[in-house]
């Protein structure tokens, strides 16, 4: 079993802290430097690979964060989590869906396997702005947050709802969008990322 697996495996046997998984991070774990960051009573587990091997990040990962308490790099695939049933509290996708959606139906694997791992009432954070117009049709009412700002979009509680999942937010804030989002400060202002990704959006469901 991997190691960093197996530490947080024992973790939360022992003593239950909350288990929090950010997909997708490509060797930056974007919520964990972002505003979300690691809490006092949580293990924060960092998965590097999606789909097909990248150990490389998880190497990288391991070398600049091995010692920050309470943080595990892992490699693992999106579709079928090494994370026994109702186990993880909250579920972070940073540019998976938008990345990953071109492929059928990769998108709804990703959210049947979340929906397995979560605990009742645990959440998922999914962050697009790299990619976010490939994010299925499917996933919205009213036209795309993407693209109809002067909507009222809302999220399909009927595609979600197979997954035994409903939304609780959709949002283009910048505010909403760097809790869970890597501020880049090559950009000149870090503080300010819209009009480098105009189309961004978070949408955070929560397991019923």
């Amino acid at each position: 079993m991997n190691s960093s697996l197996e530490k947080t495996n024992q973790q939360t046997e022992t003593q239950r802290s909350r288990l929090v998984v950010e997909v997708g991070s490509a060797g930056i774990p974007s919520a964990f430097h972002a505003n979300r960051g690691i809490k006092d009573d949580e293990h924060y587990v960092s998965v590097n690979e999606i789909l097909r091997g990248q150990p490389d990040f998880a190497k990288w990962e391991r070398k600049e964060y091995g010692g920050v308490e309470g943080f595990s790099p892992l490699v693992a695939d999106a579709r079928s989590f090494p994370f026994p049933d109702v186990s993880v509290d909250e579920l972070i996708f940073n540019n998976v869906f938008g990345m990953y959606s071109q492929a059928h139906g990769i998108q709804a694997d990703f959210l049947e396997e979340a929906s397995r791992v979560l605990v009742n009432g645990g959440e998922i954070h999914i962050t697009e702005m790299n990619t976010p117009w490939s994010v299925p049709e499917e996933w919205f009412i009213g036209g795309r947050p993407d693209k109809d700002n002067g909507k009222t979009v809302i999220a399909n509680p009927e595609y979600f709802s197979q997954f035994g999942l409903v939304c609780t937010k959709l949002s283009q804030t910048t505010e909403d969008i760097e809790i869970y989002r890597r501020r880049w400060p090559e950009f000149g202002d870090e503080t300010n990322f819209r009009p480098f990704y105009p189309e961004a959006f978070t949408l955070t469901l929560k397991k019923a």
